[in-house]
């Protein structure tokens, strides 16, 4: 906001009242790892707590299937980007922060999955 002075961007917030948020964490257990949406953009990609780092302990490759789990199991395509998969289609990706994203390749995976910020899921490698 090039030009403005900061008391025009909005009331000064005292310091006392700044809070500092826990950083979201993954759970590595035997054979899967749990977590967390992060976020959803506002395309309805979800990121998710868990880092590429996890899923690679647990053997999974770019390329493999993923076992989802988030109230209901799905297999999930793992790939390098959402457009590595047909437009509509499911697709799980490490992204540029090196987390775990869930997307649709032209769609929203956030309200197909009914999945909002919070919501636990867990991922495995597929036999």
């Amino acid at each position: 906001m090039r030009g403005l002075r900061p008391a025009d961007l909005g009331p000064e917030v005292p310091l006392a009242r700044l809070v500092t948020l826990p950083e979201p964490t993954s759970l590595l257990r035997e054979g899967s790892v749990e977590g967390e949406v992060v976020s959803v953009d506002r395309y309805g990609n979800t990121q998710l707590s868990i880092a590429a780092g996890d899923l690679q302990a647990l053997g999974v490759r770019v390329g493999d299937t993923l076992g989802v789990w988030l109230g209901r199991q799905l297999a999930l395509p793992y790939r390098e980007t959402y457009a590595a998969v047909p437009p509509g289609e499911l697709v799980a990706f490490a992204d540029s922060a090196g987390l775990i994203a869930i997307a649709v390749n032209s769609g929203d995976a956030a309200q197909r999955l009914g999945l909002p910020p919070g919501a636990h899921v867990r991922l495995s490698p597929t036999p």
